[in-house]
């Protein structure tokens, strides 16, 4: 239905409801209610080491990693194991940073990387697509649904490691 012409009489008090500035789109005439959530904006970037880029718009929390992090996302506690499936891949970021960022219903819901550089290893965790509002009561979505782990050497950054969940 969202990707019908029909959704788009939702739009406007979406829209409306929760504020969402259209003004800095690229372009605003939406044809479905699900071209909202793919907007994408002006934003200049600016890709130096002073800025990292957030690779979505969301709430963002920073952890310190250690041998002990447990990140409580949506109610549901995670090792980074959990998430990213590579023991490999959690040891090397102990002492590291882990962001979280999550995005509301609100923002729109594309991605980038954070910085330029080369993907050194991208797989994917197979998974279901459960949504991650009133479901995430009943299961770890960010253990059970679909992920894209993605390995980078970045320009700025070094190496990090990206994780979508869908």
């Amino acid at each position: 239905y969202y990707d019908s012409q029909f959704s788009k009489k939702k739009m406007k008090n979406f829209i409306e409801r929760y504020n969402i500035d259209t003004s800095k789109c690229i372009n605003s005439n939406f044809k479905t209610f699900s071209e909202l959530f793919e907007r994408r904006t002006i934003d200049k970037i600016d890709k130096t080491k002073e800025h990292l880029i957030s690779p979505v718009y969301g709430k963002i929390k920073a952890y310190k990693i250690n041998n002990n992090l447990i990140v409580n996302i949506k109610d549901s506690p995670y090792k980074i194991e959990d998430i990213v499936k590579n023991k490999d891949i959690s040891k090397d970021y102990r002492n590291g940073t882990m962001l979280v960022i999550r995005m509301s219903l609100t923002d729109y819901h594309n991605f980038s990387f954070i910085d330029d550089g080369v993907i050194i290893k991208q797989y994917e965790i197979p998974g279901k697509l459960h949504s991650v509002r009133s479901i995430s009561k009943k299961y770890k979505v960010y253990k059970h649904n679909k992920r894209t782990v993605t390995v980078m050497k970045t320009d700025n950054f070094g190496e990090v490691t990206q994780v979508e969940v869908g």
